[in-house]
């Protein structure tokens, strides 16, 4: 069957009723716990798709590379379709016979990329899914930011591969850090690097005199070439005072956390200030203070021995959504001490 007749099937399917495997509630809200970060989890792929449908109405899914399938069978989206040579999914070939027999005028609003982890196959899966993207859409890209330079290594047999490899997507990532002002890219910081590529626009990472396109570099400027964050973070008074400074509005709530399941499960109260009404991370009781109300908040909370603890906004995940004023023992027991 060929490529269009596979996405009638398909889509005739999903038109009957019939509804994919609903994917555990949250998104962001899995990150960040009710109203408040939570110790970050390695596999946040299917956190961060399903974040961007929620928040982005997105109904159309493409995965290159589903592998075992463990991320596409919780993709919570009205049409979900994989493309992977090896193992059984819609259209079991390879992603260049798929975008070669796709029609022009298909388009996906989520395409996440995780098919052959090597800079020439990864270069044509994106020029590829920038072509089928619709309007507002967005591209998901995994391995993004190996650790450690052996992470990364090429491999001219992959059948010699051992342990943790994440390929040289990288370097197919930070080309278009380098040459396309006409996208907007950031990472974010966990499961070896999450990368999100969406049209809109981005200052160039301009290449070091002497430098070139290897890990050295990549060591050196990750943050810079990667335009990477994490997706929750603590920060001192002054970076929080820095934070609030840029927003308009502040809405303050009583929040809880829990750490720990079962009986090890303790529940922390703190106040969180969330920068838009109605946030999903907010919690009980909101109600809107100014800015000089929450400069004081910031200032006791410095006196008290509070830590301020920031996270990304829901919708745009590149902004702080908010901040957290928790406790120090709070804050160790939901950030840790593993690196994210």
């Amino acid at each position: 069957m060929s490529v269009l007749g596979k996405l009638k099937s398909v889509l005739k399917r999903a038109l009957s009723g019939e509804a994919p495997k609903p994917a555990p509630k949250g998104g962001l809200d899995d990150l960040q716990g009710n109203g408040g970060p939570v110790r970050l989890r390695n596999d946040g792929r299917p956190i961060i798709i399903n974040d961007l449908i929620r928040s982005h109405g997105y109904k159309s899914y493409l995965e290159i590379g589903i592998r075992d399938a463990r991320t596409i069978k919780v993709v919570d989206c009205p049409v979900r379709h994989g493309v992977d040579p090896a193992h059984p999914c819609s259209h079991q070939m390879t992603s260049d016979k798929f975008f070669a027999e796709l029609p022009d005028d298909f388009k996906y609003d989520l395409i996440f990329i995780d098919g052959l982890h090597l800079e020439a196959q990864v270069d044509k899966d994106i020029v590829n899914s920038l072509k089928h993207l619709s309007e507002g859409g967005a591209i998901v890209l995994h391995d993004c930011s190996p650790e450690n330079e052996d992470r990364q290594r090429h491999y001219d047999d992959l059948s010699k591969i051992k342990g943790v490899w994440n390929g040289t997507v990288w370097r197919s990532y930070a080309k278009l850090r380098m040459e396309r002002k006409d996208l907007s890219m950031f990472v974010i910081d966990m499961d070896h690097g999450i990368g999100v590529i969406r049209p809109g626009q981005q200052s160039l990472f301009k290449m070091p005199k002497g430098r070139k396109l290897d890990y050295s570099l990549l060591s050196d400027f990750r943050r810079e070439l990667l335009n990477a964050f994490k997706p929750v973070w603590v920060c001192n008074v002054d970076e929080a005072l820095r934070i609030v400074e840029a927003e308009e509005k502040f809405f303050l709530s009583d929040c809880q956390c829990q750490h720990g399941i079962g009986g090890d499960a303790r529940v922390f109260e703190y106040p969180c200030i969330t920068f838009k009404q109605g946030s999903p991370s907010a919690g009980d009781n909101e109600r809107e203070v100014d800015k000089s109300e929450v400069k004081r908040m910031l200032g006791e909370a410095a006196k008290k021995g509070l830590v301020p603890i920031a996270f990304r906004d829901d919708r745009e995940l590149a902004m702080p959504g908010g901040l957290c004023l928790c406790s120090d023992e709070l804050r160790k027991c939901l950030l840790g001490s593993s690196p994210v």
